[in-house]
């Protein structure tokens, strides 16, 4: 693929941005906060009694936490204090996974434009070879 001057500008450019948003991602994924993987949600079921209310649609509800242990999912209740320090703990993982996959998408497009760079190169030595410069 051939690039000119203009593209390869624009390229340059891209390259910049890409890496200011980098070290933005990187005090994300360097901070010390503690994170835990799991979701708190809240949990909405019929409990089976015949009369109960939950018979004509008004759902038991109860606020859980939801992770994989050992290869099996676990729900366990969680109510006041516990509940935010929860949400808080697996809101910082879930910045960290996305982050994280951002990470890779930069890179990978990273490392296209350094891949264009090297062919614009390469092309540009060839003229210079067939013209004897």
């Amino acid at each position: 693929m051939k690039q000119n001057k203009s593209e390869l500008s624009e390229l340059r450019k891209e390259m910049h941005e890409l890496l200011a948003e980098l070290q933005r991602l990187l005090s994300v994924l360097s901070s010390r906060k503690p994170m835990l993987r799991g979701t708190v949600y809240v949990l909405r079921r019929r409990c089976g009694k015949e009369r109960c209310r939950c018979c004509d649609g008004e759902l038991h509800q109860t606020e859980v936490f939801s992770c994989t242990e050992g290869g099996v999912r676990v729900l366990r209740p969680v109510r006041g204090a516990e509940k935010e320090r929860l949400r808080k703990l697996t809101g910082q993982y879930r910045r960290f996974r996305t982050a994280r996959i951002r990470l890779r998408k930069i890179f990978q497009r990273l490392l296209a434009i350094v891949n264009a760079f090297e062919e614009a190169r390469l092309a540009e030595g060839r003229k210079c070879k067939r013209h004897g410069e």
